[in-house]
């Protein structure tokens, strides 16, 4: 990792190295994937809604290579305007951006709509760049798992070749916004791009992520951390999450980018299933004793049921209760490459950074926590010295 590092800070920023569009780099995810990328000595390009917005801004643009190789740029999924210039020059795009509600939305179709017609915009725009080679969508499990009920679910092994079931009724307004959009994406590769074009796409599709945070970067992850960290409830539902460390999902996606075998592939990220009373009790024992208040305790399921009849948050949980999916994360390991954190470390990392950065409240009284660090990124096979040759046309 060492000579890599030294390789890439050094890299020359002319036109020759490889430049990466990421959308969405100021997100979670985003500004991990930029991390990577600028570690593996590519170019980027990132887009945000404001680039003169230094609270969003400062912290990529204080990555290491990025005040020679990180250029930041207006766009916005829901208007075509800036997207032509944003994917000009670009060999590949990530697609990370994408609407996601803290709070449901009154109508499904104000979360479907930016998303479908977002995901769209950019492939179109990366189609009509010759120069572009793959384009890389941030997916969901939310494509793959969601719309079934409980016995479906109930010890059932989830895979790539699974899709979010959108007939059943089930299925809410995040999961289908996602599910839609994935399916959008690939049919437009097939038969949507240019006769001839030949633009490929692989989606990452990440459970539940956790991790530290480049930037204060509100999302659910935070929201369900918040929740135990600031003792929001005093017993814990019995829902358990699959889980997976943010740097692993931003590794994934330089690898899905640049690895020829990925061309056409989904990829399910998901490490290890992790309870919410075992995440709670996980939490507790690193933070108790410096004065927060986590609690350990789990709630029973007809508790929960009952607690429905009020509370909306309590009635989502009902239909996951006990439930415990199983997930194969064999594709993302046989052709990525990926090798998976610890997930229990990431949580505790995500308290930290949330804490830190002013998205947790601490108790009265509890000791102020600063951001971990975040590690050594993982180029191995992945810098801008293992991008293929163009093909010869």
């Amino acid at each position: 990792m060492a000579a890599a590092a030294a390789a890439a800070s050094s890299a020359p920023a002319g036109d020759s190295v490889p430049l990466v569009l990421v959308t969405g780099a100021s997100g979670f995810v985003g500004s991990h994937c930029v991390r990577v990328l600028l570690a593996g000595g590519f170019r980027v390009r990132g887009t945000v809604r404001d680039p003169k917005d230094d609270a969003k801004t400062a912290p990529l643009r204080e990555l290491e290579g990025a005040s020679d190789r990180l250029e930041l740029v207006a766009a916005n999924l829901m208007k075509d305007d800036g997207w032509t210039e944003a994917v000009a020059g670009a060999m590949y795009v990530l697609h990370v951006a994408s609407p996601f509600p803290i709070t449901a939305p009154k109508h499904k179709d104000d979360l479907i709509r930016p998303a479908v017609d977002g995901t769209l915009r950019v492939l179109k725009a990366a189609a009509a760049e010759a120069c572009v080679r793959r384009v890389v969508l941030t997916s969901s499990v939310a494509s793959i798992t969601e719309g079934r009920s409980p016995a479906e679910l109930k010890d059932r092994t989830f895979s790539e070749e699974d899709w979010s079931d959108l007939e059943s009724g089930r299925i809410a307004a995040y999961p289908e916004s996602k599910t839609r959009a994935e399916r959008a994406a690939w049919e437009f590769i097939k038969s949507g791009q240019p006769e001839g074009r030949g633009l490929e796409l692989a989606t990452i599709n990440p459970s539940f992520i956790v991790g530290p945070m480049i930037r204060r970067s509100p999302c659910s992850s935070v929201e369900v951390v918040q929740n135990l960290m600031e003792r929001k409830f005093s017993i814990i539902p019995d829902v358990n999450l699959w889980c997976v460390d943010v740097r692993d999902v931003a590794e994934a996606h330089v690898r899905a980018m640049v690895l020829p075998a990925a061309a056409g592939k989904r990829f399910l990220l998901s490490t290890r299933e992790y309870g919410l009373q075992e995440m709670g009790v996980d939490l507790a024992a690193v933070y108790n004793p410096k004065g927060y208040s986590v609690p350990t305790a789990k709630a029973s399921n007809w508790l929960i049921h009952v607690a429905g009849w009020f509370s909306a948050t309590a009635a989502a949980t009902v239909p996951r209760l006990g439930v415990h999916e199983k997930h194969n994360h064999a594709q993302a390991e046989a052709v990525l490459g990926v090798r998976w954190r610890d997930v229990k470390t990431a949580v505790a990392e995500l308290a930290a950074s949330g804490v830190a950065l002013g998205l947790i409240q601490p108790p009265k009284g509890a000791a102020a926590l600063e951001c971990p660090p975040l590690g050594d990124v993982r180029t191995e096979g992945i810098s801008v010295e293992d991008v293929p040759a163009a093909k010869e046309s």
